[in-house]
């Protein structure tokens, strides 16, 4: 039975362990040979110590037994739960087919550009995410089986590690306090007292997964014909020239609203960008909540980054280093979702809380930015989050942050910002936030603590309290997505506080905004949509624009997409 039930348990629940069980952990008096005293090792001539030895390690094998019965017991009911939900995802499924098919028949497409095909993906997408049933490992787990795809043709993945010491790295932060002072960066620090506990007990070194990506496509090679005779073909044109590659690279970090996702299960979109732009793409496993609440990762992203720009760094040792030192002007920040709002909120980390007390930057800013669909404002406050609820794949009822979104799934705010105790009673949760709180106005506490923290300008990074001094940035948005009107706002505070900026001389800071006729949520990875190849052309356009200095004229009307550039005299 344990053989048939073991990997079908495995497969659908990682909460079940797939490694051998420790019987050890059940509670059981541990065997005999590890409590004797092996200094007093027995003779021959000691035959009751023997026949005792014998005696002790058949009880021990009795105990083993009983323990091995006791997590067949375990496995059998965690099988049999498994199964049942298995069976209530089918249904699901049966009912989200019937539910989509009524809507076409009733009032066709959601939208005019629409076709049949991408109503009923986008509407099977929107059902499964509130299907009672899912839990965070168990998306985890198809979102793995998902990443199991190989890259694109001709796209070379090289996987690299590297050791983070975090005591070396919040060293950049120690010494920007200063700056920091009298500003709302100081009000609002980096490790909040929520989370204090947690953050004190971590380990000094961490190890951190990435990847990089690199396009070979080979250039093209002239054709002869060999079965001609030699005096009746013309001589061979020479190749042409190998199609020229930018100097930049793409710092990339996935979404997935930082409890799930992957450089594994981003890697046919990220070797679709390699592919597109030419550049190299380099991506970090960044740790994910709730097992590693705000500001986790923050830190890997600016590991990340500073490992690209400073392989050499006293932050990353012990283990070799993979590639040369990247000018920091040559780095291109990109994200999507949560990505996008974590790749804001790093430039606000290095704009805004890594300074000098004279105010220069400790660790210098990239050249560009690329933010797909970005997440940047944690408080639902959007009016598109209700307007286009309807058409976009991202659950609707996630604009109340203070509820879980399903009812196995607490709400993806709560965990990025308490962690695992987000499961905990709201009594336990104020008592994090508050000591000096009675029970009447627990939940209070707790709402006005949350409501109060997605305001950190590195949880929701539109509420920095200054964008000057960032890099030319290209926002992409969808008019049909909830997060449309975030990104309409953070292009407008950009340009506001950069293009306009007296300061702001030969180009150095200007933002385009793309929105995107009938798109949904990260439509740019939807490779079968005629607009996310126009939207990865223009993002190729911007990485060329950084590499040349400047930014060019609009790209042409293609009748997909409103361009609205902020970029000074043009």
């Amino acid at each position: 039975m344990t053989t048939v039930l073991g990997p079908l348990a495995s497969a659908w629940c990682p909460e079940y362990p797939t490694e051998d069980h420790d019987w050890q952990d059940l509670d059981i008096p541990p065997p005999y040979e590890s409590i004797i005293d092996k200094s007093h090792a027995p003779s021959d001539s000691d035959v009751p110590f023997c026949t005792d030895l014998r005696t002790r390690k058949s009880s021990t094998d009795l105990v083993r037994a009983a323990a091995a019965a006791s997590s067949s017991a375990h496995l059998l009911t965690t099988a049999i739960h498994e199964m049942l939900v298995m069976a209530s995802f089918g249904a699901h499924q049966v009912r989200t087919v019937a539910t989509g098919i009524y809507d076409l028949a009733k009032v066709g497409a959601a939208r005019p550009s629409w076709n049949y095909g991408l109503h009923m993906g986008l509407h099977f997408i929107r059902s499964n995410l509130i299907f009672q049933g899912t839990s965070i490992p168990r998306v985890r787990l198809l979102s793995k089986a998902a990443g199991a795809s190989s890259p694109p043709a001709h796209v070379k993945v090289t996987e690299v590690s590297f050791r983070v010491d975090r005591h070396v790295l919040l060293r950049f932060e120690a010494l920007g306090s200063a700056w920091r002072q009298g500003k709302k960066a100081g009000q609002y620090p980096t490790v909040p007292p929520e989370t204090a506990a947690h953050w004190k007990d971590l380990v000094r070194e961490y190890e951190l997964e990435g990847e990089w990506l690199e396009d070979q496509t080979p250039s093209p090679q002239s054709v002869t014909s060999s079965w001609l005779p030699s005096w009746l073909t013309s001589p061979s044109s020479p190749p042409p020239p190998p199609k020229r590659r930018p100097q930049k690279v793409i710092y990339y970090l996935h979404g997935g609203a930082y409890i799930v996702g992957s450089p594994r299960l981003y890697r046919i979109f990220t070797g679709r960008i390699a592919k597109e732009t030419g550049a190299r793409i380099f991506c970090v496993q960044y740790r994910l909540a709730p097992e590693n609440p705000f500001p986790a990762a923050l830190h890997d992203a600016f590991a990340g980054y500073l490992y690209l720009t400073q392989p050499h760094h006293p932050a990353f040792a012990g283990l070799p280093i993979t590639h040369d030192p990247v000018d920091p002007k040559d780095v291109i920040l990109m994200g999507d979702s949560a990505g996008g709002g974590l790749a804001m909120a790093l430039l606000n980390y290095l704009n805004l809380y890594l300074r000098t007390p004279t105010g220069a930057h400790q660790v210098p800013l990239p050249g560009g930015s690329v933010l797909l669909s970005p997440w940047v404002d944690l408080t639902f406050t959007s009016h598109s989050w209700r307007s286009n609820a309807q058409y976009d794949w991202l659950p609707g009822n996630a604009c109340d942050i203070h509820s879980p979104v399903s009812e196995n799934v607490p709400h993806p705010v709560y965990m990025y910002l308490y962690g695992q105790d987000c499961s905990r009673p709201v009594s336990y949760l104020s008592l994090l936030s508050s000591s000096q709180n009675t029970k009447h106005d627990a939940a209070n506490v707790v709402r006005d603590t949350a409501e109060r923290f997605v305001r950190h300008p590195l949880v929701s990074p539109i509420f920095a309290e200054d964008l000057h001094g960032l890099p030319p940035m290209l926002i992409q948005a969808g008019d049909a997505e909830v997060l449309r009107d975030e990104s309409l706002a953070l292009a407008y505070k950009y340009d506001t506080q950069n293009t306009g900026h007296p300061n702001n001389q030969a180009h150095k800071s200007w933002v385009r905004h793309e929105l995107y006729k009938d798109m949904v949520h990260v439509f740019q990875a939807m490779s079968w949509l005629e607009t996310s190849k126009v939207a990865l052309e223009n993002v190729r356009r911007f990485v060329w624009e950084i590499e040349s200095g400047g930014p060019m004229p609009p790209p042409p009307d293609q009748g997909m997409c409103v361009v609205d550039s902020h970029v000074p005299g043009i």
